[in-house]
């Protein structure tokens, strides 16, 4: 862990690692295809022998992976952000206006992974895991960082071959309202105050529906080595 994170109050822990580590992971776990925020583009998983050996290096000094002979095996904390990420093959691209942040974002029913470039390390990014309720309190931060009449968009893609589902655009009017706009199987507006926003946009991404995390106190107690197995040919 290098950061913390606070949206609204929440603390969350921020991990950071390298773009090609992050794909190295993915590609451990069957993954070998993703759409995100990487500086380059998509090497289809495969990667040189020592390449592999020298990230695994790093991935063991960093504490995110353990080996269990010679097969590498992910630790728990990391498990679960990965779990999370591939759990529904979507995620949400959150743009600011006029080359602000963004933040690419993987759903699951009780889980969303934010991640985010680095700003001080080159091919770099951040991973958080948050509660969809928090997740939602993280949105509509950021939608209070707009100024009258700025919009803060919203592209639900598929997160292995970045197809469009579902496009979102939360626009500011007024101290605490605003419209939400969304096309992609039809098109609607409507106004929303501060007290329903996150009501308005949880249906329109998650249309099965999702669910608040139970605490598991199992889960906490766990050893931290009981992790998922990175399997790799290479």
């Amino acid at each position: 862990m290098d950061d913390t994170g606070n949206q609204s109050g929440n603390l969350y822990e921020i991990y950071y690692l390298k773009e090609a580590e992050v794909r190295l992971l993915l590609a451990g776990l069957g993954q070998s295809m993703w759409y995100g925020l990487f500086s380059g583009p998509d090497d289809g998983g495969e990667q040189k022998p020592r390449t592999v050996n020298r990230l695994l290096a790093g991935l063991y000094e960093k504490g995110v992976i353990d080996w269990n002979g010679n097969q590498p095996v992910i630790r728990q904390a990391f498990c679960w952000i990965f779990a999370s990420m591939l759990d529904q093959g979507r995620c949400v691209i959150i743009q600011m206006p006029e080359g602000g942040a963004i933040h690419c974002c993987y759903l699951s029913i009780q889980w969303v992974v934010v991640t985010r470039k680095s700003q001080r390390e080159a091919d770099t990014m951040g991973l958080a895991r948050l509660s969809v309720t928090e997740w939602l309190k993280f949105v509509e931060a950021q939608v209070w960082q707009l100024e009258e009449g700025q919009r803060l968009d919203l592209v639900c893609r598929g997160s292995t071959d970045g197809q469009i589902y579902q496009r979102l655009g939360i626009i500011r009017k007024g101290i605490r309202s605003g419209y939400l706009e969304w096309e992609t199987d039809g098109r609607g507006r409507i106004r929303w105050t501060q007290e329903e926003l996150t009501k308005r946009i949880f249906p329109l991404l998650w249309p099965e529906g999702g669910t608040e995390p139970v605490p598991d106190e199992g889960e906490r107690r766990r050893n931290d080595t009981d992790g998922c197995i990175y399997t790799s040919s290479r």
